[in-house]
């Protein structure tokens, strides 16, 4: 994901390619990304030493500080423009591991079957709040109470351990939003996925 976020930032309009994306931005992330980690070690030694999802969000500073920005980008401005290509990079690394969500957009009934149990569940009000620094147990347990998340994982990443299960059905639940089939809602360090059709007619 680390490198992908550069592979999005060379593709993106925001950021000017005269400068270009050099390998110094990966690095940095890399090096913030196990600061982030080791800082929720050290608030609670229980966690395993495993990245979460919502920890590459927290990496916009490492991304904000190696990128020169167009005039739309600086519009944009620097903060939603990392946001927008760490999103992208995880809609991309879902994308080639795990079965399409949307086989053809002009037919969502040829969306793969893996994902109904999950969708259906958000589509009756259901929601999951995850931050994180949260203890493992209820992380874990937050997951696993989302019926087929965990079989989408382990039929495609089968030999995982717990741990790295629990950060790829993260990952799903971040590309279901990218892909606009759920919602997400930021909250207090974390994020709140749930149903789109209600969160749209919640702002409605």
């Amino acid at each position: 994901m680390l490198e992908a976020i550069a592979f999005k930032g060379r593709e993106s309009e925001y950021i000017d390619q005269k400068s270009g994306v050099s390998a110094r931005l990966s690095i940095a992330a890399r090096e913030l990304l196990i600061s982030q980690v080791e800082q929720r070690i050290i608030k609670n030694p229980s966690l395993p030493p495993v990245p979460r999802v919502l920890d590459c969000y927290r990496l916009a500073p490492a991304i904000t500080g190696k990128v020169e920005l167009v005039y739309e980008g600086e519009q944009e401005g620097p903060m939603k423009v990392a946001r927008h290509l760490i999103g992208g990079a995880c809609r991309m690394v879902f994308d080639e591991i795990f079965p399409d969500a949307i086989a053809a957009e002009d037919d969502p009934s040829l969306s793969d079957e893996a994902y109904r149990p999950v969708l259906e569940w958000f589509s009756k009000g259901q929601q999951i709040d995850l931050q994180d620094e949260m203890p493992q147990e209820q992380y874990a347990s937050a997951l696993l109470s989302v019926p087929g998340l965990k079989e989408i994982v382990s039929e495609r990443l089968p030999g995982l351990s717990d741990e790295e299960s629990l950060l790829a059905m993260e990952l799903v639940l971040e590309a279901l939003y990218q892909h606009s089939l759920i919602s997400k809602l930021d909250i207090d360090h974390g994020a709140s996925y749930g149903d789109m059709l209600r969160s749209m007619l919640g702002s409605v």
